[in-house]
């Protein structure tokens, strides 16, 4: 993730870079970021200076995430938890929240049908009209 990707006017960040080809089987919309994230990455943006990469370590991109991610979670005291664990507790909390179905599926980057089959039973209107019947 390069810090051009992302447009912190707007708080918009593209999910591929501007070279990188459109993905067949997966969705890479841009996706809107929160007020408070956008605050901090302006924060980080002023610190870092002139560094390309968001994620970076000592200026440099990180190449794998395993060790970083593992020390992360170890730091939050998370265990057994993966990258689509915190994806699949994101979708969770937009249904719960009750979240259009169509922003959600736009900002996670999924289909509203995997949305809707997967996490719709965690939406407060799951069965509503149907259980007065």
């Amino acid at each position: 993730l390069e810090g051009s990707w992302i447009d912190l006017e707007r708080g918009l960040m593209n999910r591929r870079g501007p070279r990188e080809a459109e993905s067949a089987t997966k969705r890479t919309p841009p996706v809107r970021l929160g007020k408070s994230l956008v605050r901090l990455m302006r924060r980080w943006k002023k610190a870092d200076g002139k560094v390309k990469h968001v994620i970076h370590y000592d200026g440099q991109p990180v190449q794998k995430l395993r060790r970083s991610f593992a020390s992360a979670c170890k730091v939050a005291g998370l265990e057994g938890v993966s990258p689509h664990t915190l994806r699949h507790t994101r979708a969770t909390w937009l249904m719960q929240e009750g979240i259009d179905p169509w922003e959600a599926s736009g900002h996670l980057g999924m289909s509203m049908r995997v949305l809707e089959s997967t996490y719709g039973k965690h939406s407060p209107d799951y069965q509503k009209n149907a259980s007065e019947v």
